[in-house]
């Protein structure tokens, strides 16, 4: 029963830092990646679809990125939705082809992308030290109902605890490497 309420913790902080990562993924860096337009929305064929979905996206230089669109009559919309996005760039289509030169950031607008990683990873700090609260919880009443032994539940928490350092730490080395990048 402990056993299946810490792997459950586990999953939960697993899901957290690929959160994390995703969310962390389509902010800027000095360097452009496809990430930063691969989820935009475009609308084609009488629905929604990611860009992802559309072309096949690839860096030509550190900052310009390459859609090859797969089909001529979603060109526009693809375009339309580009800039839409607001990356402060203007589309170049040539045929099926569509560029995209992303200006370099300011010293500011890398300041204010710094500082909202740090929050984002605060969040998921956050997200990990709720989970640790229910599951402690759940310990707890396991204990008072006479499921778990008192050692047990001391048992419990310190495993949990142990993980939930593993996480944070891993969440910090996630937001280490993304200000790492931001500033190179």
């Amino acid at each position: 029963m402990i056993a299946t309420m810490l792997i459950d913790a586990e999953k939960k902080f697993e899901s957290t830092k690929t959160f994390l990562t995703q969310e962390l993924a389509v902010m800027r860096t000095s360097q452009v990646s496809p990430a930063l337009i691969q989820d935009i929305e475009v609308s084609a064929y009488d629905g929604t679809y990611t860009l992802k979905e559309l072309g096949a996206i690839s860096l030509q230089d550190v900052s310009t990125l390459v859609i090859q669109v797969w089909d001529e009559s979603v060109i526009t919309g693809i375009e339309k939705a580009l800039v839409q996005a607001q990356l402060g760039a203007s589309p170049a289509v040539d045929g099926m082809t569509i560029r995209l030169a992303i200006p370099s950031i300011s010293q500011e607008q890398r300041d204010a992308i710094i500082k909202t990683v740090k929050q984002k990873t605060e969040d998921a700090k956050v997200a990990v030290r709720n989970i640790r609260q229910d599951k402690n919880k759940a310990f707890d009443e396991m204990e008072e109902n006479g499921k778990i032994s008192e050692d047990e539940n001391k048992r419990a928490k310190k495993d949990l605890q142990e993980m939930v350092d593993s996480a944070n730490t891993q969440l910090e080395t996630i937001r280490d490497n993304k200000i790492q990048a931001l500033r190179s």
